[in-house]
Formats: structure tokens, sequence, C-alpha cells
């Protein structure tokens, strides 16, 4: 369901555009297809709320090394991980000046 998330949304404009042309002529002006699309968004984001609380965390680390100046090797290293704060470590060779 997480991927066709799409879905929720599509649901409530296809009942919007089906009361707004064919309301007065469907059966009680149609209040039902309003009512149906929102409870099938219901049940259905339900749904996508219990795989996304049980979805494999992954956690995310990344690497960047950049040159600032005339400090060569000036490394940024950011850990990101789920829960955690990302942190950042610079260690700097020579001088700190940025020319």
């Amino acid at each position: 369901m997480l991927q066709n998330a799409w879905i929720l949304p599509a649901l409530m404009v296809g009942a919007f555009v089906i009361i707004l042309f064919v309301g007065k002529k469907l059966p009680q002006g149609g209040w039902w297809v309003g009512q149906l699309a929102v409870t099938a968004c219901l049940v259905l984001s339900t749904v996508a709320g219990v795989q996304w609380h049980q979805r494999e965390k992954v956690a995310v680390t990344s690497e960047v090394t950049t040159e600032v100046g005339s400090n060569e090797g000036a490394k940024t290293k950011a850990a990101t991980t789920e829960g955690a704060t990302e942190e950042a470590a610079l260690s700097f060779g020579g001088s700190r000046g940025f020319a």
C-alpha cells in the first residue's frame, strides 16, 4: 500500500468530480459517493500507517569529502541513523582560513 499511496487523494478527487457533474442525478443527491470515498480513504490510510510502522528501518550513512580553499583533504563526515541526531566532525589540515 505504501507504493500506492497516491490512491488516497485520487479517491477524494474522483468522488469530488462525480458529485460535481452527476451528483444531482444520483439518488439522494449523491452524498453516499463522498461518504464511501472518505470511508475507503480511512481504511486504506490505516493499512498504510500499519505498514509504515512495521517497515524495516535502515540506517543511512554518508561521507562527503570536499576541498576548501588551500586546505586539501578537508573532510566532512556525517552519519545519520534512525532516531539519532546528525553529527558532523570537521578535520582540517594546515591553516583554518578559507582563502
